[in-house]
């Protein structure tokens, strides 16, 4: 099995596994997040199993991970692969006595065969000037302020 696709990712909590977020591996880099947070970085597999080294960065809320609450830390994680399942340990790179047990769970390959915007699939049009205004087109097209006030 490629490693390259989507996988959600879970983190072992008190209650059993606790979804983290969702990871996409893509030729050696990892990209994703969750409602709190996005991460960045690299992969590699190598004969133990596989190796990656992310950048964390919360927004919105900082959360305690991994036994301080920073907005941004730098983690490897280390682990081994069992068909669509990769189980391991996320270890922060400047104190490594901190980790926590991890699993990612592959839920698609990458591929080209999703519809995208040339496929006739998306037929909205965007205003160009909606950005620049406080207005917005409803369902059938009419302009209609975002705010508008009391009647």
């Amino acid at each position: 099995m490629k490693l390259d696709g989507i996988w959600t990712a879970e983190v072992a909590g008190p209650n059993g596994w606790d979804n983290a977020g969702l990871l996409v591996l893509d030729k050696g880099r990892v990209t994703g997040g969750s409602n709190v947070y996005y991460t960045r970085g690299t992969y590699a597999l190598t004969r133990e199993g596989i190796e990656m080294a992310l950048k964390i960065r919360f927004y919105g809320i900082t959360r305690t991970l991994l036994g301080e609450c920073r907005e941004e830390m730098s983690v490897e994680l280390l682990g081994k692969r069992d068909k669509n399942i990769m189980y391991g340990r996320m270890t922060r790179k400047d104190k490594p006595r901190y980790s926590v047990a991890v699993r990612a769970i592959k839920q698609s390959d990458l591929t080209s065969d999703y519809p995208g915007p040339t496929d006739g699939v998306f037929p909205l049009e965007v205003p160009s000037d909606a950005a620049t205004t406080p207005e917005a087109n409803d369902l059938r097209g009419e302009r209609q302020p975002l705010h508008p006030g009391p009647k």
